[in-house]
């Protein structure tokens, strides 16, 4: 079982997903907030996000259009390998193409995962992070119903990197219920 929304395929990754994938994380407004990733490490991405698939049966799933079948970017759910304040933790993350933000899609995939994670697996909470200048995420997560726990120091990013410091907010069902009028 796969979340979908009415515009939105929530799928496993395919191997022609690769680069289309890269070019997507290539689109400059992209990384704007993230680490710049070769073609290397974006493959490297999808072998991490495939691995968790087959550990878990779930993870950061292909984010398709439905009508045109394009691969828009991800959405999904990934156990957080490293330790933090909010860890141990399930986290809820996106990415989406420029040609394809600012139509809600973003809000409507995450939706569809938030909502596969508390009602298929059963999660306790969601948290999201992200660095505190990437207003458009941590907006989506305030617009999701997600309340804001703290700041940490991301463990991949060493002392002084731009993109080291992070917001992080989390949901729980019963406060996504009461978001979505359930």
């Amino acid at each position: 079982m796969q979340p979908e929304s009415s515009r939105l395929r929530l799928r496993p990754w395919r191997p022609e997903d690769r680069a289309p994938f890269f070019a997507i994380n290539s689109e400059p407004a992209v990384q704007r907030y993230l680490m710049p990733l070769t073609r290397e490490r974006s493959d490297a991405m999808l072998d991490r996000i495939d691995a968790h698939f087959a550990q878990n049966g779930w993870g950061f799933w292909a984010l398709e259009e439905r009508e045109s079948r394009t691969l828009i970017g991800m959405c999904g759910l990934l156990h957080i390998p490293w330790q933090a304040f909010f860890t141990p933790a399930v986290e809820i993350g996106w990415r989406l193409s420029t040609s394809w933000q600012g139509k809600g899609l973003a809000r409507e995939a995450a939706e569809a995962a938030l909502t596969y994670g508390f009602q298929t697996l059963k999660l306790d909470r969601i948290v999201s992070f992200t660095t505190p200048a990437n207003t458009p995420s941590w907006g989506l997560m305030e617009r999701l119903g997600m309340r804001k726990i703290g700041e940490f120091n991301h463990p991949d990013l060493q002392d002084g990197h731009p993109l080291r410091a992070h917001v992080v907010y989390e949901i729980t069902a019963s406060q996504l219920e009461k978001h979505l009028g359930q």
